[in-house]
Parts: structure tokens; sequence; C-alpha cells
């Protein structure tokens, strides 16, 4: 159950629908800051299309709803939405959650069926045994999935690969 609540349970959360109308959703006791990242992907492309941030401090229980730039979605089949959360009590970084929202059905989206190259750039043992593994792709990689024989996790998993980009998944023991 502590590996649902750390990573499915969160107390913010920001979605998109039909005609770009969005929201950020606090339900955690305390104010927060919220910045959400949307960006708007074409598949064959390097970098997106287009990119929009919003930012805004939220109370606790709220709920705000606000529109993406007008035509954002078109032309694009996925969006890349990155919310971030800054607690006032806490200084340090935010805690960063990533989702992906297809603008529609999975096998009428064109080139997500193309292969990837995933690179491992690089893996490190940190002191307490986990292992640190750097990945690199050179196209947009959804869902990413690391598995292994070995007993343990990866954190994060299940992640998104901006093109040339390298992301840290620590395998964690068990």
């Amino acid at each position: 159950m502590h590996l649902l609540s750390s990573s499915l349970f969160v107390d913010q959360i920001a979605a998109c629908g039909k005609g770009d109308l969005c929201y950020v959703r606090n339900d955690d006791s305390n104010k927060v800051k919220v910045t959400v990242v949307y960006e708007a992907w074409v598949l064959e492309d390097t970098i997106p299309q287009k990119s929009y941030e919003y930012v805004n401090e939220l109370e606790p229980g709220s709920i705000d709803w606000f529109d993406l730039p007008f035509n954002f979605t078109s032309n694009s089949k996925v969006i890349l939405i990155r919310l971030e959360i800054y607690h006032n009590s806490i200084t340090s970084s935010p805690r960063v959650s990533e989702s992906v929202y297809l603008t529609d059905m999975p096998k009428d989206i064109m080139g997500l069926q193309n292969p990837v190259h995933i690179e491992i750039v690089d893996i490190s043992i940190n002191t307490n045994g986990d292992a640190a593994i750097v990945l690199k792709s050179d196209k947009l990689a959804l869902y990413v999935v690391l598995t292994t024989r070995a007993e343990g996790l990866f954190s994060p998993n299940c992640i998104t690969l901006r093109p040339f980009e390298k992301r840290v998944s620590i395998m964690e023991e068990i």
C-alpha cells in the first residue's frame, strides 16, 4: 500500500479535456504554488510545437479552471503535462509529476508505433546500494517502463523521455 500511496494518491492534480479546458486542484490542507507546463508535440519532431506555462497559488481544497491558448492542441496528437508543486513551508525543490494526454485514440495516432532508440548513458551505484540509471532517447518516447530480473523497483518508472533529454531512474532494492 505504501507504493500506491506514495505514487498514486497525491494531493494535487492537473488535467485537461476536450476543448482545451483544464484545471488544477489542491486537495492538501496547505496553500501551494503550482506551475503547470503544457507541451504540444508531433511525434516526429525533436522539440514541442508549442508550450504554455500556467502559474498560480492554490488555497487548501480549491480548484482552478483555465483554458489553454486558442488552438493549442490543433495538429498535435500528444500533450505532455508537467505539474510542479511548491509547498510554502518547504524551500527544497518542487515535487514534480508528469502525465501524457493523447488527443486521439492511440490506434489513430500516426508515428506512435515507430521505433525509438533509448540509450543507457550511465549506471552508478549509490552509497546505499541503489543503482542510478541515466537514460536518453533520440525521439519522444512515451510510457518507457524499466524492468530487471534483480529484486528491486525503479523510481520513477513508466516515464516520458523527451528527445536528447537525460532522465535518471533509481533502482531501489526491496
